[in-house]
């Protein structure tokens, strides 16, 4: 019961991160526009933001949903969330 807890908080968890960067990635634009928004890095390095953050929410959420790397993937989303 409990193993099947935690396979779906698994992809629940991972579900949304892979969601959330797949709808960044196919409009990075409209995304460097909201990075812009908060004014906290100079314009190269948003845009290098934009177009790298996306990536990075994808396949940490693929590695805690596949559980390949998933104690790498759960630090990298879980800084993510401190982060942000």
């Amino acid at each position: 019961m409990i193993l099947w807890l935690l396979r779906f908080l698994h992809l629940l968890f991972g579900g949304v991160f892979v969601y959330a960067g797949v709808l960044k990635a196919l409009d990075p634009g409209l995304f460097l526009l909201d990075v812009r928004s908060f004014d906290l890095l100079p314009d190269p390095c948003a845009a290098w933001l934009a177009m790298g953050l996306p990536w990075l929410e994808i396949l940490a959420g693929l590695a805690v949903i596949t559980s390949f790397f998933r104690p790498g993937g759960l630090l990298i989303l879980n800084g993510l969330l401190l982060a942000f």
